[in-house]
């Protein structure tokens, strides 16, 4: 709904790996245990496949869906953006209690969503990724919605947010 409303692009780095896994890209060989485990990919893999994403995608905004998890992937999504004098605008966090995002992460019909996956995928977030919170509310680009409940609901919560920081 983001991606229609702002006419931008959306890259999930999941996605991304999972296109390299399925083309055998060399990349995907070396990602593949990482995205099959549920743990974080290292960030030089991440960088390789994101750059070359953001390198295909002139003249157009980018939705970053589940990136970046790091603060060094953070630090160098600002270096590659920088190289296209492009930068970051908002970072959408979606506040939702952690049954809810176990839930959510299990229904996603995946082989690798399982419950234990999901649950070392959350604590993964709360240790690698929450931090970088703080790392976007410094430079003013935080955008906090509640993200418990209907679609619909969270797609207008979105929306207000982004009115909000645009205004």
């Amino acid at each position: 709904m983001l991606v229609e409303r702002l006419n931008i692009t959306h890259v999930s780095t999941g996605g991304l790996f999972r296109q390299a896994i399925e083309e055998g890209a060399p990349v995907g060989m070396q990602v593949r245990d990482y995205v099959e485990s549920g743990r974080l990919v290292p960030d030089h893999l991440v960088m390789q496949l994101v750059e070359g994403f953001v390198a295909g995608q002139r003249n157009t905004g980018i939705c970053f869906d589940g990136f970046p998890r790091t603060l060094a992937q953070a630090e160098a999504l600002d270096a590659v953006l920088a190289s296209y004098s492009a930068r970051v605008h908002v970072v959408l966090v979606l506040d939702l209690p952690d049954e809810v995002a176990l839930g959510r992460l299990m229904s996603r019909g995946r082989d690798d969503d399982d419950y234990a996956t999901a649950r070392y995928r959350l604590e993964v977030y709360q240790t690698a990724t929450a931090p970088l919170i703080q790392y976007y509310t410094e430079r003013g680009l935080v955008a906090r919605v509640d993200g418990d409940a209907d679609i619909d609901t969270v797609a207008q919560r979105i929306g207000n947010a982004l009115e909000a920081i645009a205004a």
